[in-house]
């Protein structure tokens, strides 16, 4: 239930006028909040003062300050869930406290009933009178002070929540700005770096590489005649960059510099954008656009089809037993270059979990992997225990497949700060994961021709 819905069934069950206080202390007791949240009683009351506030539409009302009761002939019907909880009694909860202003004036009377004994009939009379008047004006002061102060209190109260979220947002937008920025060297730049950066102001660089030797070349041989330039003409060309303040490359750095960027846009699909001619010059290849607009036509196929053969795969995952999932997970870890990947009984409402190790060049971190049934949504209390059963397999981090989904809560206890990290990984990612692994998939090679610019050189 929502806090509006808990406090209109608290409400119903009392029949009577109860503190916001106590309406949170009877909705958390009988579990009747779906989220509770850190501060169930300061939610409650923003809640009500809400509902309260929205004429006609709700079914509670204010009598006193914080203190809230059903209007007369609401249907609670209309506000409740299907959960029907227990009944409790809080006939007896909440006694009736003795107030500072009662105490005060039974000692008055009492001083008023011995003054009347001693003195005569008509002065009992104005004493009475006068005391009875300087009561009412001390309450009707009181009541005035109490009810500037519950004011005060509840503006705090709603201004609370909107604090905390702006100041947790201008937090995590801080954060994501540190995350973002490079630090700063350690050491101070050499001149060429100057040099290099003043000219990158001055004019970017058209190639996408910034900073890169075979970037400068590029936009040299851009300038260069149609028939090109040798490497010589293009050592030459270099004085007038950021390179001139470096030692004079060899001839064989600028043939490795360009050789070497072909390959590097051939290993990513692309054609090559430098050729040699037979008289040791060096030019820029002009690719047809035509031929480019048919390049990224195939390449968007590609996406589309791969994207068609994951949704198809979360199908085929469905339909697989548990003892079949763990199967395909535990292949997926040991494709993706987890070693020592081991089996552990399940301990509570998940299948199993794995545990592994996976190297990092020079250094090892161990992971544990807890896979869910497809037919078991994870919740804020599976993430919970996970993270506190780490220290069982060794593990510095974990991983959950679910293929049932998970609520709003649960992914907020994802990103719970200062805890160890839990990864949520759903159907889609776990397919995405067997397409990159190559289980249940094959890859159909496609051939296409490139046009040999060397060829007819």
């Amino acid at each position: 239930m929502t806090f509006y819905e808990a406090a209109v069934e608290v409400l119903r069950s009392a029949g009577r006028p109860l503190h916001v206080k106590k309406i949170t202390a009877i909705s958390v007791d009988q579990n009747l909040l779906t989220h509770v949240g850190r501060d169930p009683e300061k939610t409650m009351r923003a809640r009500l003062s809400q509902e309260v506030a929205k004429t006609g539409e709700s079914l509670i009302k204010s009598i006193r300050p914080n203190v809230y009761v059903l209007k007369d002939g609401a249907d609670p019907d209309a506000a409740r869930q299907t959960v029907q909880p227990r009944k409790v009694d809080v006939q007896d909860d909440e006694p009736q406290s003795t107030t500072h202003d009662d105490r005060h004036s039974a000692q008055d009377n009492q001083r008023d009933h011995q003054r009347e004994e001693r003195r005569g009939q008509h002065g009992r009379k104005n004493d009475r009178d006068s005391k009875d008047a300087s009561r009412q004006d001390h309450n009707a002061r009181s009541e005035k002070r109490d009810d500037k102060r519950d004011d005060k209190r509840e503006n705090k109260r709603n201004d609370a929540p909107r604090q905390d979220n702006q100041q947790r947002a201008a937090r995590q937008d801080h954060q994501r700005d540190v995350r973002r920025t490079p630090s700063a060297p350690s050491t101070a730049p050499s001149p060429a770096a100057q040099a290099l950066a003043a000219l990158r102001a001055q004019t970017p660089p058209s190639a996408p590489s910034a900073g890169d030797l075979a970037e400068h070349i590029h936009d040299i041989l851009q300038k260069a005649p149609n028939h090109g330039l040798t490497l010589q003409e293009i050592g030459n060309k270099l004085a007038d960059t950021a390179y001139a303040a470096l030692p004079k490359l060899p001839l064989q750095a600028l043939r490795t510099t360009l050789t070497r960027a072909n390959q590097q846009r051939a290993d990513k699909g692309q054609p090559p954008i430098f050729t040699t001619h037979t008289d040791g010059r060096w030019s820029l290849i002009k690719e047809d656009p035509a031929l480019t607009d048919s390049l990224q036509i195939l390449e968007q196929w590609q996406e589309h089809h791969k994207a068609i053969l994951a949704r198809r795969l979360e199908h085929v995952i469905d339909e697989r037993s548990n003892e079949q999932l763990l199967g395909i997970v535990a292949l997926v870890m040991e494709r993706l270059g987890y070693e020592n990947v081991e089996l552990h009984r399940a301990e509570g409402d998940e299948i199993a979990t794995f545990s592994a190790t996976l190297n990092h060049g020079l250094s090892q971190s161990c992971v544990a992997v807890r896979v869910f049934a497809i037919d078991r949504p994870i919740t804020r209390l599976d993430i919970m225990a996970f993270r506190g059963t780490l220290h069982q397999y060794q593990a510095e981090r974990g991983t959950i497949f679910t293929l049932g989904g998970h609520s709003l809560c649960a992914r907020e206890q994802i990103d719970a700060p200062n805890a160890a990290p839990v990864t949520l990984l759903q159907g889609s990612e776990l397919a995405d994961l067997m397409i990159r692994t190559h289980v249940g998939t094959t890859e159909v090679k496609v051939s296409v021709p490139h046009l040999d610019h060397a060829f007819f050189e």
